[in-house]
């Protein structure tokens, strides 16, 4: 009756701990390019292009972020052309992108007489800012999209 009791309580335990499916996930990004370990963009297998950076909100932390969206009509060429009107436009302005889980605030400015890109990154789910990136120039954008 011990014996029964003790191959029942195993059979039941083992069912209990079997609810865990471990599974590979390979998604192969292939770089487009980068801005020394700053600044780096990549497209993915899985259509998506992934856009990491180092948060620069803080001085002493090395702290990298990301996001991702999916390249449909080639979104990447978009998201170039959109920093590239706002670099050789005269004025300061900002803008906002929305993409579908977050949004990105690109801001123009003139630094030391030289046009640059500043963008912040904000998650919808999170209503602070997430990230910061360094200044970009024309030169720098042009190495992160490899052109």
């Amino acid at each position: 009756m011990k014996n029964l009791i003790l191959l029942i309580f195993l059979v039941i335990s083992g069912f209990c701990f079997s609810q865990i499916k471990v599974t590979d996930i390979t998604t192969n990004c292939e770089k487009i390019g980068n801005f020394g370990s700053f600044v780096k963009l990549e497209k993915c297998d899985d259509g998506n292009a992934v856009f990491t950076y180092q948060d620069t909100k803080y001085d002493k932390i090395t702290n990298y972020k990301s996001f991702s969206f999916e390249d449909a009509d080639n979104s990447v060429d978009e998201l170039y052309n959109v920093f590239l009107e706002g670099l050789n436009g005269n004025e300061d302005k900002e803008i906002k992108i929305e993409l579908p889980n977050d949004t990105i605030i690109i801001k123009f400015e003139k630094v030391f007489n030289k046009k640059m890109i500043a963008y912040t990154f904000h998650s919808v789910n999170n209503t602070g800012v997430v990230g910061e990136v360094i200044f970009l120039d024309k030169k720098r954008l042009n190495k992160i999209f490899n052109k």
